[in-house]
């Protein structure tokens, strides 16, 4: 069960399912995780399986400037959950 966000940084708790973010992300092992960004984190953050590091949090202006849109891809990466 989900009870906070998938930030480390953040303190916010998960109180209803129309604030904030879900991502549900499918390990290359078929593996399924599910995480939620609150509403402040949301527009800020992005939840990615990267090769690498594996699932990790990561600023979605670090995306853009990386350049490695194909590694770093929240929409590749993570289906957001409805």
């Amino acid at each position: 069960m989900i009870l906070n966000c998938a930030n480390p940084n953040c303190t916010a708790d998960f109180l209803n399912l129309y604030e904030g973010e879900w991502i549900v992300i499918e390990l290359p092992d078929r593996t399924v995780q599910r995480y939620w960004l609150c509403g402040a984190c949301a527009p800020h953050l992005c939840v990615v399986c990267d090769p690498i590091e594996g699932v990790t949090v990561v600023s979605r202006p670090a995306i853009e400037k990386s350049g490695d849109r194909e590694r770093f891809d929240c929409e590749d990466s993570a289906r957001r959950a409805a």
